[in-house]
């Protein structure tokens, strides 16, 4: 069966553009390749979304590539979500490229074109978010507040990419680290202060925070950490503990829990972390959907599994061995 390949291209991801050489090895697989391969370059928000859309309306078996990092892989899963004609993938030409992390040692293969062309589909969660679809980790409080605040310092002079997350990061210290929020998971209540909630359908976000060793992203469920107000004396070591994967050292500062639907809250406004894009309001919902992705990977390319090997533990669980 005859398939469109639709390589969506952010000129602004990463460091440098790198549309010159994505075009290149585009052509390049013209050669062997007898599907119809078309580029295109985002030009606004959204416009990833839009893109997928329009191709999507045409008919037809559709892969979409999102040649950028997170931001253009959350605006592809956006347009692609609820279609049953498009499969998708990720092309990591961005600074964090973070929901690749959970194939591991694979990551690195998915820059090989030629082997996207002929990889092999996972079915994939998505969660939803005040209207907006996700496909890595939702989050609020510390972290999102930091996300939120990068962009101010990033227009300082002589300020870069990093030097403006450490001065976010301090900014937000200053500013207090708890949020009053009232937190509901499947019916279970929770009340605030809390240093941050996340509902996480992949393990890594933040340019490699290990927030998540134990989701799975097609599992049918979101794996929520909801971490209790810290002092500012006691950052350093939650953030060390957090970026390591090592949530379960925090003791009763942190509590995972596992299910369908997160509800927050809250008084005041605050920030939304959605893969990276941000949301402003004074409620929010994280929710697995029933719509699911079908994600391209290599040939031969599966999940990573570390300590928890939570698919173990579930085998374990039904032949009553755990």
């Amino acid at each position: 069966m005859s398939r469109r390949h639709l390589f969506i291209i952010n000129p602004i991801a990463g460091k440098s553009d790198a549309s010159a050489d994505l075009h290149a090895r585009i052509e390049a697989l013209r050669g062997w390749c007898d599907d119809e391969l078309t580029v295109a370059a985002t030009q606004r928000p959204m416009h990833a979304a839009e893109l997928v859309k329009q191709a999507a309306a045409e008919g037809g078996a559709l892969t979409v590539y999102a040649c950028g990092g997170d931001g253009t892989l959350n605006e592809v899963v956006n347009g692609a979500a609820g279609l049953a004609n498009v499969t998708l993938t990720h092309v990591p030409v961005g600074t964090g490229n973070d929901f690749l992390k959970v194939f591991g040692d694979e990551t690195e293969r998915f820059r090989d074109l030629p082997q996207l062309l002929k990889g092999e589909v996972l079915p994939v969660d998505l969660y939803q978010a005040n209207g907006r679809y996700g496909i890595n980790i939702g989050s609020v409080g510390f972290d999102s507040r930091v996300g939120a605040e990068v962009h101010r310092f990033k227009r300082w002079p002589l300020v870069g990419s990093k030097a403006a997350y450490n001065l976010s990061v301090m900014y937000n210290i200053f500013k207090g680290m708890g949020m009053n929020a009232e937190v509901t998971v499947d019916g279970q209540r929770f009340e605030g202060p809390f240093t941050m909630v996340n509902a996480c359908n992949g393990r890594y976000y933040g340019g490699g925070f290990y927030a998540m060793p134990d989701a799975q992203p097609n599992d049918g469920y979101l794996d929520f950490l909801l971490v209790k107000r810290i002092s500012r004396l006691a950052v350093a070591r939650f953030i060390g503990k957090y970026a390591r994967g090592e949530y379960k050292q925090l003791g009763d500062i942190a509590t995972h829990l596992r299910g369908k639907k997160l509800d927050i809250v809250s008084e005041k406004p605050f920030p939304i972390n959605i893969d990276g894009e941000m949301l402003h309001g004074r409620c929010v919902s994280f929710g697995v959907t029933a719509a699911r992705v079908g994600f391209v990977v290599p040939q031969g390319v599966c999940w990573h599994n570390d300590e928890g090997q939570r698919e173990n533990d579930q085998n374990k669980e039904q032949t009553g061995e755990a």
